[in-house]
């Protein structure tokens, strides 16, 4: 009825293996460009809280269950340039040293990037209490989990200043740029979130900024709603989180040489006490750990890495005609 067609791309050319979010963003080089045929980030509000809340239930699953694990889903990634010619020139110079074209995925790509970048800086602006004689060998804990979350959102350059870029980009928009420090270089919201909190880092400015007026403000609104009630979960006796008490008797298993630091052994047995304390800001921490440990090693993707163009305009046509009846719908 519909002609002779070619045969599909064989199974064994597109490849798939799940991944945690750690291993998928190890070294820190990975870039991600969205095809200019693609939509731009359009996730609504009850699907990034939703999407924040499941990490929150796989920390108060790891509890009774040392194998717990969340899957977030598939995402398919073609490794260099997409076929579709319309995406904008890219740079030579500020081109990420492991490019990857986003044929599925963006959207959780992208909400994953915001939660990485807010949790950062929650953890960037507690690291201080490290310069503290009996917390400064913390200071690797620290360390390990901020370069781990920053290699979420964004990828190192071998030279250049700065020596960071967004690690997300939209083809229809953007292209990564050398001098990227001023405001208003990136197009797309996420794109553009992105460069200005990477800006901060570089400039040492007090807060990451966010546009009202953005189509992004709720959405990291939510992201922070989700990270304050994680730090203040103490106070609430663990209604939506767990303690930093039942971390440490129930979650130590994941990092027993952390848990039985002696600074974090008296943070966790005292009082809260005053909230800029010391004490008080090891126990934020703990709280912030267990959520970040467990989005970096037990969250997951199912990684589809076709390794034709052909395998991947066969997957862009299916992604399409989906779009199109959820559009429909």
């Amino acid at each position: 009825m519909f002609g002779e067609e070619e045969p599909y791309e064989p199974v064994h050319l597109i490849p798939a293996r799940t991944m945690t979010v750690q291993e998928i963003f190890a070294h820190g080089d990975v870039g991600l460009l969205v095809p200019h045929r693609h939509r731009q980030y359009v996730w609504e509000d009850r699907q990034v809280s939703h999407f924040v809340g499941d990490i929150c239930r796989c920390v108060v699953r790891l509890v009774h269950d040392r194998s717990a694990t969340h899957c977030f889903g598939s995402m398919t990634l073609m490794r260099g340039f997409s076929p579709d010619h319309t995406v904008k020139h890219l740079n030579p110079y500020c081109t990420p040293p492991r490019l990857y074209t986003v044929v599925d995925g963006q959207q959780r790509l992208a909400t994953l990037a915001l939660i990485a970048s807010r949790l950062y800086w929650r953890l960037h602006e507690l690291r201080p209490i490290t310069n503290d004689d009996e917390c400064s060998t913390l200071r690797d804990v620290f360390d390990q989990q901020m370069d781990a979350l920053l290699n979420i959102c964004s990828f190192g350059m071998r030279s250049g200043f700065p020596s960071r870029r967004p690690i997300l980009i939209h083809g229809r928009f953007d292209s990564w740029h050398e001098q990227d420090m001023s405001s208003g270089v990136y197009q797309s919201a996420v794109s553009n979130y992105l460069g200005r909190f990477l800006h901060t880092l570089m400039t040492d400015a007090m807060k990451p900024p966010v546009d009202s007026s953005s189509f992004l403000a709720s959405h990291v609104a939510i992201i922070d709603r989700w990270l304050n009630v994680i730090t203040t979960t103490d106070d609430s006796g663990g209604e939506s989180y767990v303690t930093t008490w039942t971390i440490r008797s129930g979650l130590s298993y994941l990092d027993r040489q952390l848990f039985i630091h002696p600074a974090i052994i008296a943070a966790v047995a005292g009082p809260i006490g005053n909230r800029d304390s010391i004490s008080a800001r090891l126990r934020t921490f703990v709280l912030l750990w267990a959520f970040a440990h467990t989005l970096l090693r037990r969250c997951c993707f199912v990684v589809i890495t076709p390794i034709t163009e052909r395998a991947m305009e066969s997957i862009f046509e299916v992604r399409k005609r989906e779009l199109a009846q959820e559009d429909a719908g």
